[in-house]
């Protein structure tokens, strides 16, 4: 099931996963899905597919994403890191007000 989220995120968007980050050990694909209300400007669906790189060490791993928008203009960039916990995790900054989206993540 999606993650719906609250609305109007001043200080941007951070969606987390269970899917790993990366280790020495493991790497992964990944498909990303964001949609939801623009308010205004429309209706928002972007998908955000990419691959996490082993690099050996497990802390110096690479992510290669690729993104397109399929409905509202979704300007901002969508960041992709290892969070804390080791594992994926996308942050977007604030794209225009009362903005709401649903968030899931697959490994593909």
């Amino acid at each position: 099931m999606p993650y719906r989220s609250g609305r109007d995120f001043t200080n941007g968007t951070l969606i987390t996963t269970n899917l790993s980050g990366g280790t020495s050990t493991d790497s992964i694909p990944f498909l990303l899905k964001i949609f939801g209300n623009g308010y205004g400007d429309g209706y928002i669906e972007v998908d955000v597919q990419g691959y996490v790189y082993k690099l050996g060490d497990g802390y110096n791993n690479y992510i290669n994403c690729y993104a397109i928008s399929y409905g509202a203009k979704f300007p901002a960039n969508i960041y992709a890191f290892k969070d804390a916990n080791g594992h994926l995790a996308f942050w977007f900054e604030r794209i225009g007000y009362w903005h709401g989206y649903d968030a899931q993540c697959w490994n593909v």
